[in-house]
């Protein structure tokens, strides 16, 4: 089983394909945070890893408050890493479990959502962003 803890260190790297992906898939994410309806914003991420997608655009967000998220993980340690981020920002309503997001049991108590975020590690780093985002009318 590959070492998602470490994976993430990519990220750290702003040359990186990962760190550049990254970027795109935190302004999609603002705009479709932007673009919500009033009121609360039901954002779920599935295979969040350790959240930098999420944990990166929420603490500088207009719909900061709005948003309850869900990030949905399996490795313990990033897990713990989203945790802390999400408490060092003064995220409240952000949870993140220790579960595994293939199994609709992990999030079945958060459904429905206005945001859902998928991701693929293993294609992450090979596939652009801008063709995985779509958006779906109310």
């Amino acid at each position: 089983m590959p070492d998602w803890h470490a994976w993430h260190e990519s990220y750290d790297d702003p040359g990186s394909l990962l760190s550049e992906r990254l970027a795109v898939v935190r302004a999609h994410l603002s705009d479709a945070l932007a673009g919500t309806a009033a009121g609360e914003v039901r954002l779920r991420s599935l295979c969040a890893g350790q959240g930098h997608d999420v944990l990166g655009v929420l603490p500088d967000h207009s719909r900061r408050d709005d948003v309850a998220a869900v990030l949905v993980e399996a490795d313990s340690r990033n897990v713990s890493a989203a945790c802390l981020r999400a408490h060092a920002s003064g995220l409240s309503r952000v949870e993140v479990r220790q579960a595994d997001a293939g199994l609709v049991a992990s999030y079945a108590d958060k459904l429905p959502v206005d945001v859902l975020l998928l991701c693929a590690p293993r294609l992450a780093a090979a596939l652009p962003a801008e063709p995985l985002f779509t958006f779906l009318p109310s």
